[in-house]
């Protein structure tokens, strides 16, 4: 067994990583994009917020590294709609529809 990884292992991890955030990425506009056409809108976000603070403060009071809760908050601001956001896709009225 290797201790060492080798140059070409390097950067096939490099590659996976770098294809890993896109796909997060991604998948972060599409929940965006739900969150801003939700018919309840604003009970969808402020579930979505409650959901993330409360995993938030698990991973506070836990042993996770801080990387994890870094890459956490940077996934929230993917997520959650910007002010400008929410200006520029209009909300459109719901008719009583729950999550």
């Amino acid at each position: 067994m290797e201790n060492f990884a080798t140059t070409a292992q390097l950067n096939a991890l490099a590659q996976k990583l770098t294809e890993s955030n896109g796909q997060v990425i991604a998948l972060g506009a599409a929940i965006r994009a739900l969150l801003l056409t939700h018919p309840n809108r604003d009970r969808a976000l402020d579930v979505v917020s409650a959901e993330l603070t409360r995993w938030e403060a698990f991973g506070l009071n836990s042993n996770v590294p801080d990387g994890v809760l870094t890459g956490f908050e940077r996934a929230k601001h993917v997520l959650l709609p910007t002010d400008e956001d929410l200006e520029r896709i209009p909300q459109i009225p719901h008719q009583g529809t729950s999550l």
